[in-house]
């Protein structure tokens, strides 16, 4: 069972959420130099394309389902996209040539081309387990009940994921080893901190 598929991905969906307030940040910012120093004629020119895109996704059906995308969704997207060109042309009209760089810096952090990086560096993969069936049952009973406070103590996040990835481990170990005493203990009205040791056939001593 990987160990760290959790952790990963809360770091992959933090750093999302911050590449998504980024771009909305740069987004809006663009939008007001856009206002300053674009012609009113401009700003026509983003309402007709905000309308055709809308127009474009409503009558364009989903080859799979035969079925477009919804008026709201349409008009949204609509919307998105005159705000985007408006954005990136009030960026070009300050910063010039710098406005391709912002882009490009933009676009290379996305999400997606981040996960294809640290695929290319070998990171993020998951990594398997330690080998739990090496382990005597008396010490994932315990490594079961000290993790219980471990969690609780936990710091972060990201330590609590791994403990509850290590516990999880655990608890599939014990019932591969003993189904009917794993089940005996769970009807026992077993609580996060209940030793399962008494119900397991196969412990030391």
């Amino acid at each position: 069972m990987p160990i760290l598929g959790e952790v990963w991905g809360c770091v992959v969906e933090r750093y999302r959420r911050a590449w998504q307030v980024t771009c909305g940040v740069v987004g809006v910012v663009g939008v007001v130099i856009g206002f300053v120093v674009l012609p009113m004629a401009a700003w026509g020119v983003f309402g007709l394309l905000a309308v055709v895109v809308a127009l474009a996704m409503v009558v364009g059906d989903d080859p799979e389902t035969g079925e477009g995308p919804s008026v709201g969704r349409s008009i949204l997207v609509g919307v998105a996209a005159a705000v985007g060109v408006a954005a990136v042309l009030g960026f070009a009209a300050v910063l010039g040539a710098g406005a391709l760089v912002l882009l490009l810096f933009l676009a290379a952090g996305a999400p997606p081309a981040v996960r294809r990086y640290a695929s290319l560096l070998g990171i993020g993969r998951q990594v398997e387990a330690p080998v739990v069936a090496e382990v005597g049952t008396d010490r994932l009973c315990r490594d079961w009940l000290n993790s219980y406070d471990a969690l609780r103590n936990a710091d972060s996040e990201l330590e609590r994921l791994r403990i509850v990835a290590d516990r999880q481990r655990c608890l599939d170990e014990l019932e591969r080893r003993d189904p009917e005493g794993f089940q005996a203990w769970l009807g026992s009205a077993a609580g996060p901190a209940t030793d399962p040791r008494r119900f397991l056939t196969d412990h030391e001593g």
